[in-house]
């Protein structure tokens, strides 16, 4: 048997932080999750080139 005072530590690979939160949507909701992350990088990115002057924005 085990000494005293430790739990043994179960490993659930449904409930493992985030891979586990996103393996339980739908996916669709996978896909709206998705878009939402490329669209935020995309923006990021976008206004990282206009700050140092590498893209002139459209309407100055």
């Amino acid at each position: 048997p085990g000494e005293r005072g430790t739990t043994p530590r179960r490993r659930s690979t449904s409930s493992a932080g985030l891979a586990g939160l996103i393996g339980g949507l739908a996916p669709w909701q996978r896909f709206v999750l998705a878009l939402l992350l490329f669209l935020d990088v995309a923006l990021l990115g976008c206004m990282c080139l206009v700050m140092t002057g590498r893209v002139v924005p459209l309407f100055p």
